[in-house]
């Protein structure tokens, strides 16, 4: 990933088109220790949040929304929360 980076970096800085690139997922490349090109000022960073219940089409129920919560994985695979969350919440800590 850092020799990605690198790549694009230069590529960026040749040509004035915005937005060429889309870079996705769950790791912060602008807070990553093993990156030697941070490509500040070349990035603009968007946090995506969880689905809302009027995304999702849920019925107003206070249990089931905390229970289910609001990531697209757990709804649109109609995977289990205690089979989801814990694999989710693994890949954080480790």
């Amino acid at each position: 990933m850092p020799k990605l980076l690198s790549y694009l970096q230069e590529i960026v800085d040749e040509s004035p088109v915005k937005g060429r690139y889309v870079l996705r997922g769950s790791q912060n490349f602008a807070l990553s220790h093993h990156t030697s090109q941070p490509l500040a000022g070349r990035i603009g960073m968007i946090t995506p949040l969880p689905l809302s219940l009027s995304e999702l089409g849920m019925p107003i129920n206070i249990n089931s929304a905390i229970f289910k919560g609001g990531y697209p994985g757990v709804h649109s695979l109609n995977i289990h929360p205690l089979y989801f969350y814990p694999s989710y919440i693994q890949t954080y800590i480790e």
